[in-house]
């Protein structure tokens, strides 16, 4: 019997939402584009999602921003959060 459990959380999902606009300000000038102002974002990415197509909207849009380069900013402000 294993004595442990593997726990993990998807960092996509974790980060809230206006972590992940602020980065859009700051660094992605499409997505900014597409979402100008904060309450766009926030009603877009907490909308409930019924189809398998509307969370892939959403997937598609957050993996867009996470590349090796971006992780230490995401999970920097992930833990921090936690402990705010």
């Amino acid at each position: 019997m294993a004595l442990h459990a593997e726990l993990h959380r998807h960092l996509g999902g974790s980060v809230v939402p206006r972590v992940l606009w602020r980065y859009f300000q700051r660094q992605n000038e499409e997505l900014a584009n597409r979402f100008p102002k904060y309450q766009q974002f926030e009603e877009f990415y907490t909308k409930p999602r019924n189809t398998l197509d509307e969370y892939l909207e959403l997937h598609t849009l957050v993996e867009q921003v996470q590349t090796i380069e971006t992780l230490p900013y995401f999970i920097y402000r992930l833990i921090r959060g936690a402990y705010t």
